[in-house]
């Protein structure tokens, strides 16, 4: 048999073609219960409590609520398991991961007056919003329907001598996954000369394997400002700049029918830098009752993003050839993201020295995000903005109780549920045809479920706290866009511990 071994190496760098999509939007935006180990085993139910580091992102008037200075910190361990079905074959994976959850500080400065405003209170907080760091299996056997589909889908419309060019990839009109499966031999006009494309193997069984490997965080800097009058009335602003890092590493393989295989590896990543703004209330109508009320801007990023594509192809073609390709390919792109607003209502009941039980409900309006294209234009996200005007508004309820065992040690309890943006909308990842992006999965997160609990010890000047949390999520997984491709259900089960301590001066 005779044996042809080809390698083709191109390296590409453009900034006419953008890289985001809906699905990268959302996971940009959604946020963790991650901070303090108090507001962590509380299920970060704190916006009408006030008095803690964390709980200053959710309502800054809970900075009023501080008497003295205060500097703390704590540290987390992330332990994540993840689990896949696809047409009943299952993978799982685990992870492991310790970050930095806060720091921060409190200057109270008190009026020493007996009625009037009675504090001025300034704070610098760091906290960590958000943690990316997944590993992600996915496989599947006898399946219907190949990547190569979703590839001539895609390449429709073009012309075999489009893709013949000495270089395609500087022509900003085709999209990398329709030049890859072109070069691999995966994909084919339907006759001479048609600009209608088919795969090259149609109504063969593939098997599939997706691994994915994700990493990075979402940051924020709060500077913070809060006043408390006759310690009944509480109003606080906030200024937040946010550190936007996300990776993701995948790899994609395919073995089809007796043709066989071929495989594509991606590294893609961004990172950007946003600002937001927040302005909170709390009233205390009697000692016993706290109620809050509170809102933050959206964050308006300034990203940019790298996407990587390689492809490995070894396949059996008809006159008995074996073939194999090596594609290699780049881009970057710069952006601009605005993330949802969001909105938070509390309630916080004291119960005397023994406790006290509180209540959050969250709202974030994920349809009024937006991609915008560097240079302020809105066209190159045509379709990805139009997708995500389909979004829906998620509801979030937290509930949180802190009871005084004596001694100075404190026992919590925590539990919160966050509804889908996905919720009731069939969405689908709908790359552009021109798009630069070569991994084509997406994921469509249902509803999320935490469960904390923890304990605390703190005296005249010192307290230590631990938590425990769970996070319990599903979602519907595709490794890419086809009407007979099967979704696969993801469970992810986030197991984090947190301690923190702190000094009051």
């Amino acid at each position: 048999m005779k044996k042809i071994f080809i390698l083709i190496l191109f390296t590409i760098a453009t900034n006419s073609i953008f890289s985001q999509n809906e699905f990268d939007a959302v996971k940009y935006s959604q946020t963790d219960i991650v901070g303090s180990a108090r507001y962590m085993g509380m299920a970060g139910a704190f916006g009408a409590v006030g008095g803690d580091m964390s709980g200053i992102e959710i309502n800054p008037a809970g900075l009023g609520v501080f008497r003295r200075f205060e500097l703390s910190l704590g540290f987390g361990a992330v332990g994540t398991q993840n689990k896949s079905t696809l047409e009943n074959e299952s993978s799982i994976v685990h992870r492991t991961h310790i970050p930095f959850n806060n720091f921060g500080f409190v200057l109270a400065f008190n009026s020493n007056k007996e009625s009037g405003i009675l504090n001025n209170n300034f704070s610098f907080t760091y906290n960590k919003l958000k943690n990316f760091n997944y590993n992600t299996t996915v496989s599947g056997s006898n399946l219907g329907s190949s990547l190569s589909d979703y590839m001539a889908d895609m390449t429709n419309g073009l012309l075999k001598t489009d893709l013949d060019a000495t270089n395609p990839y500087n022509n900003a009109e085709i999209g990398f996954l329709s030049i890859l499966g072109y070069k691999a031999g995966l994909i084919e006009p339907t006759e001479s000369g048609s600009n209608t494309w088919q795969s090259s193997m149609p109504n063969e069984t593939v098997n599939s394997l997706y691994n994915a490997r994700e990493s990075g965080y979402v940051n924020e800097w709060k500077f913070a400002y809060s006043m408390n009058v006759n310690n009944v009335f509480y109003w606080g602003l906030s200024v937040g700049i946010t550190d936007l890092f996300y990776k993701k590493e995948t790899f994609y393989k395919e073995e089809i029918g007796s043709l066989g295989d071929f495989s594509i590896d991606n590294s893609f990543r961004t990172e950007g830098i946003g600002a937001n703004f927040g302005l909170g209330i709390i009233f205390r109508p009697i000692d016993q009752i706290r109620l809050g009320a509170a809102v933050k801007t959206p964050t308006i990023y300034s990203s940019s993003a790298e996407d990587y594509g390689l492809e490995d192809s070894q396949r059996t073609s008809i006159s008995s050839s074996k073939t194999t390709l090596e594609e290699y390919c780049s881009s970057n792109s710069y952006y601009q993201f605005i993330s949802p607003w969001k909105y938070n209502f509390s309630a916080a009941f004291i119960l005397g020295h023994r406790g006290l039980i509180s209540l959050d409900y969250e709202l974030m309006d994920y349809a009024h995000m937006r991609l915008i294209e560097d240079y302020g234009g809105t066209s190159g996200f045509s379709t990805e903005n139009n997708n995500i005007k389909k979004l829906k508004m998620t509801h979030s309820l937290r509930a949180g109780l802190e009871i005084h065992i004596g001694a100075g040690v404190f026992a919590r309890l925590g539990y919160a549920f966050v509804t889908s943006p996905f919720n009731d909308v069939d969405l689908h990842r709908n790359d552009a045809i021109n798009t630069v992006r070569t991994d084509t999965e997406y994921f469509r997160e249902k509803w999320t479920n935490y469960y904390s609990g923890g304990l605390g010890w703190r005296n005249s000047h010192w307290f230590v706290d631990l938590a425990y949390l769970l996070k319990h999520t599903t979602a519907d997984f595709y490794a890419y866009n086809w009407v007979n491709l099967p979704a696969a259900n993801l469970l992810y089960l986030h197991h984090n511990v947190a301690v923190s301590a702190g000094y009051k001066f």
